[in-house]
């Protein structure tokens, strides 16, 4: 299993619809339509070192 399915089976776990990585955070360049939740550092299963995950969720601009 890759490390993107682990990270899809790790928002069932906290509570989130969308979780990322710190790593594919950084490559982002943010626009204000979205804001990111720090969730923490996860071991996931299989991998040798934890990976910070984060919540992404779409503001509502109205």
């Amino acid at each position: 299993m890759n490390t993107t399915s682990r990270i899809c089976l790790t928002c069932n776990e906290v509570g989130e619809e969308l979780l990322i990585s710190k790593d594919l955070l950084n490559e982002l360049s943010p626009n204000g339509d979205y804001e990111f939740k720090e969730m923490g550092e996860f071991m996931l299963k299989g991998k040798k070192n934890s990976v910070e995950l984060f919540g992404i969720r779409q503001i509502n601009n109205q």
